[in-house]
């Protein structure tokens, strides 16, 4: 009898926990996603959901106020936003910090005051109400203080999945790792100053309240000025952009509301309308449905496409340089918007790029025949060994590391090395990425040698492209965002730059093909792992394709399953026929991919050095910004970082120390000589001090197209001094002191 009980209740058990339930599955999430359940034939690979709901986190609470936060851990794809939101008392600060990221925030209730300084060390401060906005670009040091009679409650929002509100840059936590004497000859004070830096967490602290609005304004921009706009803005209804029988688009970016640091498309889609095929070549997409129902396609490099359906509602989310569609089947129009961590909207568009790029070249990818590809315009060698592969012990801090050095901060030294070389018919390949040196995640370099008439497919991938060309010639071809067309002929010491998620290709044409050098902004970068057209193709459903083309689906019987990558292929058209066909319909790009730098003046020159900086303000089309430095012995690169991009440097020539800080109390430091190459991530606050008796000369090198810098001098120069005083406990009077206009170098 008992052991009868028992089976039937165990079996009871067991249908209860096998049994379908309304309970325990969202049936609602379900219904929305049918295609995930009968998927088009199309989609192949481990794509995951590019769906997701706002989930909450765990609160922390401190002396001034509360923070909790939503990141990449609610939808591990989502990599381009993330959540805060913000509780401060009244008199309550969010200390003094920075960090990688922007910060866009909308104030909830209360009132705060803000306070920064941008990269030109221009003052901001202001108090900030209910319904307000604000807005930092990355890198931007600033403080936030609840001053209503309740404090202030508000939202902020990150451009970056990943980032963790309790991992910034605190200036507190800072200056407990910077060497005394350090701190000494960085603002030209006896080191005593420095004897009440606070060693406790402030973070979030109850403070008194702030001087009145006017006084702090003019103080803070005495000796350097105001900053031009204030990072506040209200947007309103505007005419579209783009009307189609269709559908219709407005855009909203920064040509349109000028300190914004993430731009917005508003889109309409008629029944049975289609959002063509197309990417964004400057940033990921994150969309939310308003009405309607619709599909979206997204493919990924690697053969991975997947369709998810959407209705009101949604959100969505679109990896950059991600091709997609989105197509109304419905019966009503489909309006959404798409979102976008960038501060200005671009797109390529699949029909655009085709239709000028050479009609050859693209047919031999599709197989669609050379007609259908002009009508679109009306609608294997061995490497050579050249580079040193030995390592050398050059940071003898490492093993006698200063005080103030603490946490496990890595090695930010690095050789080039070699990967694993690919062969194809049209020549071969070989890369070096963040898997030699784990923290460089700015760059990666590629070698690539083309036979005559070679060709590296089609393609295009989220990094920009730098490359230099070291033997034959090359035929690239491109569209930039706005369709203008680019087809050259490159020689043996060449440069070319491409953007990110530009579209294009590389053909050799000299008489032994072409050899050259590949440099990407992306440590993490893969050539094996780019966008490549003939891999998309496979993947698109052909009706979309003949939708998006306005012709039968039999046009595509012949697209290729095969892997082309590096292929062999008869040589192109004379160049300018090539020229000539591409620009049909649209312009030639206003600026070649191409530059030679020559000497130029020093842009900053004091008795410790001189500094030389190459950008895109003298080289338009670059993409990686540059600086040259000679210090003199002794002589500082003073404390600071660069708010828009990690640096990669090389020394070459005298021996420096340089001391990197983190955030979370991380700080290193390392010694350089002639020949090494330094790593030091975005955002990360730094100095470099010639410890030798010759001048120290090296290289910075950015993966943006624009050199910047914040001097902690200049920030703190240029913020309250009571402020100041009350996270380094050093007398007002310093803070006063600090001279208003940037050092650069310090003797």
């Amino acid at each position: 009898m008992i052991i009868s009980i028992a089976f039937t209740l165990l079996s009871g058990l067991l249908y209860c926990s096998c049994g379908p339930s309304d309970k325990i599955f969202n049936d609602l999430l379900d219904q929305q996603n049918p295609s995930s359940g009968k998927a088009p034939k199309t989609d192949h690979g481990g794509q995951p959901p590019f769906k997701y709901p706002f989930s909450f986190a765990h609160t922390g609470a401190f002396t001034g106020g509360w923070t909790r936060q939503v990141t990449v851990r609610d939808l591990p794809i989502a990599k381009a936003m993330a959540g805060v939101q913000m509780k401060l008392i009244k008199g309550g600060v969010r200390e003094l910090h920075w960090h990688a990221c922007a910060e866009w925030a909308y104030m909830i209730q209360g009132t705060c005051r803000i306070t920064a300084i941008d990269e030109h060390a221009r003052a901001f401060v202001e108090d900030v109400a209910e319904g307000d906005v604000w807005l930092f670009p990355g890198g931007i040091p600033h403080s936030i203080q609840g001053v209503g009679d309740d404090g202030c409650f508000f939202l902020l929002v990150f451009d970056d999945g990943n980032f963790n509100e309790f991992e910034t840059f605190l200036l507190t936590d800072w200056f407990q790792h910077i060497p005394l004497d350090i701190l000494a000859k960085n603002f030209g004070v006896p080191q005593s100053t420095f004897a009440n830096i606070t060693h406790e967490e402030m973070y979030i602290f109850a403070s008194q309240m702030p001087r009145g609005l006017q006084e702090e304004k003019t103080a803070a921009a005495v000796g350097t000025a105001y900053v031009p706009n204030p990072f506040s803005f209200f947007a309103s209804k505007m005419t579209p952009n783009v009307t189609k029988s269709g559908g219709l688009v407005k855009v909203i970016d920064k040509r349109n509301f000028p300190v914004t640091t993430m731009a917005a498309a508003i889109v309409t889609l008629k029944a049975g309308a289609l959002r063509e095929l197309h990417w964004h070549p400057n940033g990921p997409e994150w969309n939310y449905f308003l009405k309607g129902k619709a599909r979206m396609g997204v493919f990924a490099a690697g053969g991975k496409h997947r369709t998810m359906n959407f209705e009101e509602g949604d959100v969505g989310y679109i990896e950059q340089s991600s091709p997609h569609y989105i197509e109304n089947i419905g019966t009503d129009d489909v309006v959404f918007i798409e979102v976008f961590p960038t501060d200005t909207f671009h797109d390529i568009s699949l029909g655009e790029w085709l239709a000028h790029t050479p009609s050859r070249l693209v047919d031999e990818h599709l197989f669609t025949g050379e007609k259908f590809i002009d009508g679109l315009l009306y609608c294997l060698c061995k490497p050579s060994n050249l580079f040193n592969t030995v390592l050398d012990d050059q940071n003898p801090s490492s093993w006698h590391p200063p005080p103030t050095d603490h946490g496990g901060q890595p090695p930010f030294k690095y050789p080039f090395s070699f990967a694993k070389t690919g062969r194809f018919s049209g020549g071969w390949t070989r890369q070096v990425t963040v898997r030699d040196l784990p923290i460089a995640q700015a760059m990666a370099g590629v070698q690539m040698r083309l036979i005559k008439g070679g060709v590296r497919e089609l393609h295009w991938h989220v990094s920009a492209e730098w490359a230099y060309m070291i033997q034959g010639t090359c035929r690239i071809t491109a569209v930039d965002e706005h369709g203008r067309a680019f087809v050259e002929d490159v020689n043996e010491g060449d440069l070319w730059v491409f953007p990110g998620g530009i579209p294009h290709s590389i053909q050799g044409v000299g008489v032994d093909g072409c050899f050259f050098l590949l440099v990407f902004n992306d440590g993490n970068f893969n050539a094996f792992d780019t966008f490549m057209l003939t891999d998309w193709f496979q993947h698109i459903p052909l009706d979309i394709m003949a939708k998006n083309f306005g012709v039968p689906e039999s046009t595509f019987a012949n697209i290729t399953h095969k892997e082309m990558f590096i292929f062999a292929s008869q040589m192109p058209r004379g160049l300018q026929e090539e020229k000539t066909a591409a620009a049909v319909g649209t312009a030639y790009v206003p600026n070649p991919f191409s530059f030679f730098a020559s000497k130029m003046t020093p842009n900053v020159t004091r008795s410790g050095g001189r500094v030389k900086v190459i950008d895109k303000r003298n080289f338009p089309v670059t993409t990686m910004a540059a600086a040259i430095v000679t210090l003199k012995p002794c002589a500082l690169r003073e404390l600071h970082w660069h708010p828009n991009g990690p640096e990669w440097n090389y020394f070459i020539k005298g021996r420096a120390r340089m001391g990197v800080f983190a955030a979370s109390g991380q700080h290193r430091t390392m010694n350089f000589e002639e020949g090494d190459v330094g790593y030091i991530e975005q955002s990360s606050p730094h100095y470099i001090e010639n410890i030798g008796t010759d001048d120290v000369v090296f290289i910075e090198v950015f993966s943006t197209n624009t050199y910047a810098d914040i001097s902690l001098a200049e920030w703190l120069a240029h913020t309250p001094s009571r402020l100041v005083d009350e996270h380094i406990f050093t007398g007002e009077k310093f803070i006063d002191g600090i001279p208003k206009t940037k050092q650069v170098i310090r003797p």
